[in-house]
């Protein structure tokens, strides 16, 4: 489908930019609730802009009426067309996480080996990212994103969960948190880590292939 996305001014947008559609509602209902619940996130690609609307051909999660005051729309940093390959990456500074990126398009991991020494990440809002031939040692939350993410895959990858998680639970091979869409994980290994469902998740495709698992839940 198709949206048109009226602000109140497109000054700087123009055709090939990326917008992150928000979809939002007041808790309750009321109209004058100053706190939001976000609906969903999605990185969508504009076709023009005429005037002060931005116009996107893509499919959306929802529809949105340009009626909606909870519906927003907020031009993003977008990092696009991106390919890192054969970094070693280490946690020397001991930070919560080892790798965190968001509002990224097209980005590729490959031959990465990671040493996190702590939770190894959580981007979010990112579409079109792919992990290729990566290693990630000791880390108690192995690969794992953020929320509103859409075509994410893991190719040829291995985690290696650490002996020192809390629990057997802590050690996931994938963390798949809110309305991440469009799941692929190919022929990767979780040695002491599981495969782990976040509780509360939307997921519109998951698909598994070739992959071992030391558990799942």
């Amino acid at each position: 489908g198709s949206i048109d996305v009226n602000l109140t001014s497109a000054e700087g947008i123009s055709a090939g930019d990326h917008l992150v559609i928000i979809s939002r509602e007041v808790v309750s209902g009321s109209t004058t609730a100053t706190t939001f619940i976000p609906l969903f996130h999605q990185i969508v690609k504009v076709d023009s802009v005429s005037g002060n609307t931005a116009k996107a051909n893509e499919p959306v999660e929802r529809t949105i009426a340009a009626s909606d005051p909870y519906s927003h729309a907020i031009k993003w940093d977008i990092t696009e067309n991106v390919t890192l390959e054969g970094l070693k990456v280490n946690n020397r500074s001991g930070a919560a996480y080892c790798v965190y990126f968001g509002g990224a398009v097209n980005l590729t991991l490959r031959d990465m080996v990671f040493n996190p020494a702590s939770a190894w990440g959580a981007f979010a809002t990112s579409r079109k990212v792919t992990f290729d031939n990566c290693i990630v040692n000791d880390a108690y939350t192995g690969l794992s994103n953020g929320r509103m993410c859409d075509e994410i895959a893991v190719l040829n990858s291995t985690v290696k969960g650490t002996d020192t998680a809390l629990s057997t639970s802590e050690k996931y091979f994938y963390f798949c948190e809110e309305n991440t869409k469009r799941l692929r994980i190919d022929n990767c290994t979780g040695i002491n880590a599981g495969f782990y469902f976040y509780i509360g998740s939307e997921y519109t495709d998951v698909t598994i292939t070739s992959s071992t698992f030391d558990q799942i839940s």
